[in-house]
C-alpha cells in the first residue's frame, strides 16, 4: 500500500496553495469523516478559527472534489500523506520546522492517532473527535465499500 495523494482545501478564506501570505498563523489541518467532504464538515468551525489559525482540510479519496484512489491504502498511509501535506505547507510558508495542529472526525480522527504515533514531534496539538484506534470490523468496511 502507498500513501494516496490528498486534495488540500483551504478553509481560511484564502485560495489553496497561498500559504506564503498566511501571516504565520499556526497551521491547523483538519480531517473529514467517511462519506462527508471536509468543506461540509469543517467550514463553520474554520470560519470561527480562521482569524487565529490557517485552517487547511484534506479530502478522502473519492470525497468532495477529490479523485478516487487508484490503489489500496491504510489509515497509516493516510497519516503519512497528511504529514507530507503539513511539511509541504510549512515549507511554502517559510517555516519548515514549525509544529502544526491536527483535528479529525471519525476516520479523520483515526488518522490523527496515527499521526501522533508516526509524526508526534511535529504535532503541537491533536483533537480526535468521534473516533478510535479501531472503527468497526474489516468485513463491515468491505461490505460498505
Amino acid at each position: 500500500m502507498t500513501a494516496p495523494t490528498l486534495l488540500a482545501v483551504s478553509l481560511s478564506g484564502r485560495r489553496a496553495g497561498d500559504h506564503a501570505h498566511q501571516e504565520h498563523r499556526p497551521l491547523l489541518i483538519v480531517g473529514p469523516s467517511l462519506g462527508t467532504s471536509v468543506t461540509a464538515l469543517w467550514s463553520a468551525a474554520a470560519e470561527d478559527l480562521g482569524e487565529n489559525y490557517e485552517v487547511v482540510g484534506w479530502e478522502l479519496p473519492g470525497h468532495g472534489r477529490a479523485a478516487p484512489a487508484e490503489d489500496n491504502f491504510s489509515v497509516a498511509d493516510l497519516a503519512e500523506a497528511v504529514a507530507g501535506l503539513a511539511r509541504r505547507i510549512q515549507a511554502e510558508r517559510g517555516t519548515p520546522s514549525a509544529q502544526y495542529y491536527y483535528a479529525g472526525v471519525s476516520v479523520g480522527g483515526a488518522v490523527g492517532l496515527e499521526l501522533a504515533l508516526a509524526d508526534g514531534e511535529a504535532l503541537a496539538g491533536l483533537a480526535v473527535i468521534c473516533s478510535g484506534a479501531r472503527i468497526g470490523e474489516p468485513s463491515a468496511w468491505r461490505e460498505r465499500a
